[in-house]
């Protein structure tokens, strides 16, 4: 009854499911049988705020073409192309740093023009005031 030869017209499956009354001893399932694999991807970043942040602040003209990466990125996630997404990223990424050294560069060079304005007119304006002073008096 609990041989191998199946005279009872029992259906004999090597896993068990159809046929209750034989015993299984040491038998393993084969490579994949049963099993989940499950892959986690991180969603790549893409800095989409950092973009939107360069564009209001920093560079008008590069802070759109990172504006546009930026939402290319997540377009190509969600698509399932994770590689095309992260070099997108990537790329929005370069072009928001790039763009906040301009911006920082420019807020610099401006602030140090208008001091050196407000510097120069008040000197001036002295010495005007001064040379009038002087002649009138």
């Amino acid at each position: 009854m609990y041989g191998s030869n199946n005279t009872s017209g029992q259906n004999n499956n090597l896993y068990g499911s159809a046929s209750y009354n034989q015993p299984m001893y040491n038998q393993v399932a084969p490579i994949g049988y049963n099993t989940n694999t499950v892959v986690i991807k991180e969603k790549p970043k893409d800095y989409l705020c950092f973009s939107i942040f360069t564009l209001i602040a920093c560079n008008l003209i590069l802070g759109i073409i990172a504006v546009v990466f930026s939402v290319l990125s997540r377009n190509a996630y969600r698509d399932q192309q994770i590689e095309d997404a992260r070099s997108k990223g990537k790329v929005a990424f370069i072009l928001n740093v790039v763009a906040l050294i301009i911006g920082i560069i420019t807020w610099i060079v401006a602030v140090a023009l208008i001091i050196w304005y407000i510097v120069v007119y008040v000197v001036f304006a002295a010495t005007v005031v001064s040379t009038v002073n002087s002649v009138s008096g």
